[in-house]
């Protein structure tokens, strides 16, 4: 069972994501870090009030899989194949394996997982 936080204490861990989003559109690209770096770590303490020891554990093992998983989406160019769809739209899975010439099943396995933990998504 997560531990149980009081609202107060969720709204004070929310406050700097929400000030943060605020210089998203900043004119400076230091501004924008500093917003990016407030986010992340914001983010990480909620995150950590709210899950289960057990569960944080079994993400973290889990972890191990998205660097193996990121070596074919590099080798194969898919970031670059997503791009010369029209508008951004995407690609159906047998499109981007016939550009990559990577079996589907194996590429849709590591885009859905990569999709997860929210490198690409799914349309």
């Amino acid at each position: 069972m997560p531990p149980k936080i009081s609202g107060s204490l969720l709204s004070a861990l929310m406050a700097p994501i929400a000030d943060a989003t605020k210089v998203v559109d900043a004119p400076t690209r230091k501004e924008l870090c500093t917003a990016i770096q407030t986010i992340d770590g914001a983010y990480a303490q909620l995150y950590a009030s709210v899950v289960c020891p057990n569960h944080t554990v079994l993400i973290r093992f889990m972890g191990s899989y998205e660097p193996v998983c990121l070596r074919d989406p590099t080798d194969f160019k898919i970031a670059d194949i997503l791009q010369e769809s029209p508008s951004n739209a995407g690609m159906h899975m047998s499109d981007i394996r016939r550009k990559a010439g990577i079996e589907e099943r194996k590429l849709g396995r590591i885009l859905r997982l990569l999709a997860s933990n929210h490198i690409f998504w799914e349309g």
